[in-house]
């Protein structure tokens, strides 16, 4: 704080008047008095120690807050959650070839400490950068040289963390969509890649995207990393991580995402009223929540919706939504859930018809070679619907199609899907009844009992299924 004296006698008339004012209206009258003294310059420190009945040690306190005043208002109090912070960098060229050096210095340091609080490393490379400049030729050049250095690591980690969570999620949906293992250890493999940058570069930034990833894999995966923490404490950690961030972080969006998780979590778990209360926050960016997928599954909302408005029936409120157009990246998993969505608007729209194209549409577009268990939910799903339209060879056709599949490859997992082929295939010979027998009966509650694992499928059909024709 030895240079405060100097820091006051630069400024100019109006920045002074402006500080000394405000001083004034806040009755702030030991700062006024060091403010109004500094700027004389007649008055030692011994002076103004005794004025102000201090001893030196609250004087060195009394100039050091006072210097934060200074600073704050030479960076316009500079808040990154509420004020544009790039305005402020913006003058910094400005103020580096037109301001003394200790004006330049005080601007400089408030905006790092500002940058520092909301883990901006992007934002700090250009103070660090400007710190250096004005550093050329003293022995602090190579301490600012060394943070540039550091945060520009920490702004590549953050990039490379990044670019793993989309690789990720690209994963995460191969996994969703084919239920394969091979993917569970690559899945296993990325998060350790995102644990390593963490490690070597914690940040607020690079906790959200390990905590995104551990609570993926918990909710799609059934996969549990860190026993010393459930999801619940995870989620809130993760939004409150969130709530930190600036308001120019791009992270600051992803709360949707976490909202979305939320959902899916605590009606994985059976927790309907907090499930409702992310439902809430969810639903209403329906219209861009797949712009998301690069941050979560959230394509998943889709269908889980499907789920969760059926079991609460309230299935009806889709007919609302029959025109209702979506903004989303054009994958193949967004686009198939896409599909079940309308699919399901469609059914209960009373536009069977329109339904059967929909499923039709999806299976003619894709290859579903190594996509097994979403071929089957699209099958099952559409044989669904013929039946509703008493369409039995149709149904059939499809229903056989699933079953040679099945034991040709053995697929001894999908115990639940044969219970299911049973189902439809008694529904075939009994056609047009609509009474439904006790084996009928007795198959579906197999399937429902054994359709709780990672393979479980139609969680979009499952209420309809326990009323079928």
């Amino acid at each position: 704080m030895i240079k405060l004296n100097k820091v006051i006698n630069q400024l100019n008339k109006n920045t002074f008047d402006v500080i000394e004012h405000k001083l004034i209206q806040t009755k702030a009258e030991n700062f006024l008095y060091l403010l109004r003294e500094y700027k004389e310059g007649k008055s030692s420190e011994v002076d103004i120690m005794n004025n102000l009945n201090i001893n030196h040690n609250s004087l060195y306190v009394l100039k050091s807050r006072l210097y934060d005043r200074i600073q704050e208002h030479l960076t316009t109090n500079v808040n990154p959650s509420k004020i544009d912070i790039y305005h402020q960098l913006g003058h910094i060229n400005n103020m580096c070839y037109e301001s003394s050096y200790d004006l330049v210095l005080a601007y400089l340091l408030k905006l790092e400490k500002d940058l520092l609080l909301h883990d901006m490393h992007i934002e700090l490379l250009i103070v660090y950068r400007a710190l250096k400049k004005i550093h050329y030729n003293t022995s602090k050049y190579y301490h600012y040289s060394q943070l540039h250095n550091k945060h520009t690591t920490f702004w590549l980690s953050i990039e490379k963390a990044n670019d793993i969570l989309c690789d990720f999620n690209l994963l995460l949906e191969e996994y969703d969509l084919s239920k394969s293992k091979e993917h569970i250890v690559k899945l296993n493999f990325l998060k350790k890649e995102i644990d390593n940058h963490f490690d070597l570069n914690p940040s607020k930034q690079i906790e959200i995207i390990k905590n995104i990833s551990e609570i993926q894999l918990y909710i799609y995966c059934k996969i549990t990393i860190n026993s010393n923490k459930d999801i619940d404490d995870l989620l809130l950690e993760t939004i409150n991580l969130i709530n930190q961030l600036s308001e120019s972080s791009i992270q600051k969006k992803w709360i949707i995402a976490i909202y979305y998780l939320a959902f899916e979590y605590y009606k994985m778990i059976g927790k309907t009223i907090k499930a409702s209360e992310y439902y809430e926050k969810t639903n209403p960016n329906i219209y861009n929540l797949l712009l998301y997928s690069n941050v979560s599954l959230v394509a998943k909302f889709l269908v889980s919706k499907i789920n969760y408005l059926s079991q609460k029936k309230h299935c009806m409120i889709l007919k609302e939504e029959i025109e209702t157009e979506l903004l989303y990246n054009n994958t193949m998993y967004s686009q198939i859930q896409l599909g079940l969505y309308n699919t399901m608007i469609s059914y209960y729209s009373n536009d069977t018809k329109k339904a059967t194209h929909i499923l039709n549409d999806l299976l003619n577009n894709f290859s579903f070679k190594n996509y097994l268990h979403i071929c089957m939910e699209i099958k099952f799903t559409l044989a669904f619907m013929y039946l509703k339209l008493n369409e039995f060879e149709m149904a059939e056709s499809i229903i056989t199609s699933i079953y040679k599949k099945i034991k040709t490859e053995k697929l001894l997992q999908y115990a639940n899907a044969l219970d299911l082929i049973k189902f439809f295939t008694l529904k075939f010979k009994s056609k047009k009844s609509a009474i439904k027998t006790e084996k009928q009966e007795e198959l579906l509650q197999l399937f429902f009992a054994r359709n709780q694992s990672e393979y479980e499928l139609l969680a979009h059909l499952q209420s309809e299924l326990k009323i079928i024709i």
